[in-house]
């Protein structure tokens, strides 16, 4: 049986070019496939990092993006919530120092 191989979030920086928070974003963001472990602890099959970065421009392209079409486009834009209505403050609740 062979063993799998993982890597942290710092070594796919290193292998990817890129920071770590770069390779966060694409956790997050579901471009880059990847197991949690514990609250904040991530690992990538070496696997899906290669196939990740096959997908990926040659030499990065100037972008640390990948390039992936996503499936899941929404249908419509996201709702927008109002803007809030500001507080009037009146004159006489104003203090002033002296």
């Amino acid at each position: 049986m062979e063993k799998q191989v993982f890597y942290n979030a710092s070594q796919v920086a290193d292998i990817a070019g890129v920071t770590r928070r770069t390779v966060y974003s694409w956790i997050t963001e579901g471009h880059l496939p990847a197991i949690k472990h514990g609250p904040r602890l991530w690992r990538v099959r070496e696997p899906d990092l290669q196939s990740f970065i096959e997908g990926r421009s040659p030499m990065g392209g100037g972008t640390s993006e990948p390039q992936v079409q996503s499936v899941n486009q929404p249908s419509s834009p996201p709702a927008v919530a109002p803007p809030k209505k500001q507080q009037q403050v009146s004159k006489s609740s104003k203090t002033r120092r002296r």
